[in-house]
């Protein structure tokens, strides 16, 4: 009689009496931690909002630059070929104007030094606003510390005046007031449901893997509930905007298949693509693209100088990546830890349990914390975060509901996750989008 042995593949012996199952706790999921973004976030501000639909203000301090832009017709020349004393007539654009009355009609205006410069950027000297009509200004030349001969140069068409300062003679009173406004923008919180549910039958019975099918399915949920909340606070679309955009409408409410009235929250990176500027030449520029084959540290650095123009309170930004961003910024050409001022400190934990890289700039210093839904159609995408100006805002409280379906005698369990939670995001152009192509 041959010796039995193990090989059988068929029959009672292997169908029915061989244990092939480790211990239910050799049972490992792919995916545990996935949602640094609203984990952080929410760290950051978590409040309750009295309305769904929610608004915010922004102010932007005018006096960071002060300009204005003279109309396409309203260059003049100098008496006396420019040279200090001299004067000239010009009109300006009023709605142009950055942090300056749109109106000029008032004495505003008189007294204040100007730096005046081309529509192609070159310097045409220094001058003095004598007095106003209407948005006509009448200017004497100051000088031209750029030029050998110190005379103005005209002030021509589409020119621009930056103020420098102001100038008032003794004994005068005091100049016109102006001010400005606050600025409103606004989010809607959005409702997020998800089921778990199992029949009576499979509530009772014994399994492996997880002994609890229910326990089980209830971890999942959890996890698929926050990883959708992740997802929808850095990708979600509000159909009004957020009033970051002239033409957008605080009123976002649709309707569903059944008539029932739904809202949308608009997610930080969607926000800062839809009112971004992508525009190099931009100061306020905070969309940056980089060829991945041939990006350097230099362009790193130009992105940064940008970045770092509002510096959080803190003196850090928090950077949410793709696997494909931290990869570019460890190995592509911070390899050797010091390049032209760049260091990177790979892989400490925060106070929360998330990964951390730590990339020192010239300019800044950001924590980047590898972000798991940066994948597939988002993979070459990183957002760096101003941490003082975004938050999360919830109009009730999350909740974790069991058995809510009882109707009829029903021969199951149906649990519930429910939030009704928004993203709060302001000063658009404090937060940067980073896109590898």
């Amino acid at each position: 009689m041959a010796v039995k042995d193990l090989s059988q593949s068929a029959g009672v012996l292997f169908d029915e009496r061989r244990d092939f199952y480790l211990p239910d706790s050799y049972t490992k999921e792919l995916w545990t931690e996935v949602t640094p973004f609203i984990t952080m976030v929410s760290n950051l501000g978590y409040d309750k909002v009295t309305d769904p639909d929610f608004k915010m203000f922004e102010h932007r301090a005018g006096f960071i630059r002060q300009q204005m832009t003279l109309a396409s017709d309203g260059g003049s020349t100098w008496t006396s070929s420019g040279a200090p004393g001299a004067t000239t007539t010009v009109t300006i654009a009023p709605a142009s104007s950055k942090g300056l009355p749109t109106d000029a009609a008032g004495d505003y205006l008189v007294g204040l030094v100007v730096e005046g410069y081309a529509s192609n950027g070159d310097f045409l000297g220094v001058a003095r606003v004598q007095s106003v009509s209407s948005n006509d200004l009448v200017l004497v030349a100051q000088g031209n510390p750029h030029a050998s001969d110190n005379n103005c140069d005209a002030f021509a068409n589409s020119a621009t005046l930056e103020v420098i300062g102001n100038a008032i003679g003794e004994g005068e009173v005091s100049p016109d007031a102006f001010s400005d406004e606050l600025e409103v923008v606004f989010n809607s919180t959005q409702i997020m449901r998800t089921p778990v549910e199992v029949t009576g039958t499979l509530r009772e019975a014994a399994l492996r893997g997880y002994t609890d099918e229910l326990a089980r399915l209830r971890t999942q949920k959890s996890f698929e509930h926050k990883i959708q909340k992740e997802r929808t606070m850095l990708l979600g679309v509000r159909v009004g905007g957020t009033g970051m955009g002239g033409s957008d409408s605080f009123s976002s409410i649709q309707n569903n298949a059944n008539g029932r009235k739904i809202r949308q929250t608009m997610g930080a990176l969607s926000t800062v693509l839809k009112y971004g500027s992508s525009t190099t030449s931009d100061a306020a520029q905070n969309i940056h693209s980089f060829a991945e084959a041939t990006a350097d540290f230099t362009d790193i650095m130009t992105a940064t100088e940008k970045i770092s123009q509002y510096l959080p309170s803190r003196g850090r930004f928090q950077v949410y990546a793709s696997r494909q961003w931290v990869s570019f910024l460890s190995a592509k050409f911070l390899a050797n830890n010091n390049t032209a001022g760049f260091q990177i400190f790979n892989q400490e934990k925060n106070q929360f349990g998330y990964n951390m890289s730590l990339l020192v700039t010239p300019h800044a210093e950001l924590e980047i914390y590898p972000t798991p839904v940066l994948r597939d159609n988002y993979s070459n995408y990183a957002i760096v975060i101003n941490p003082d100006a975004i938050s999360l805002k919830k109009y009730r409280e999350m909740r974790y509901s069991t058995n809510i379906k009882t109707e009829n005698g029903y021969d199951g369990v149906k649990d519930e996750f429910f939030s009704d939670e928004g993203l709060c995001m302001q000063l658009q152009e404090t937060h940067h989008v980073l896109k590898l192509t």
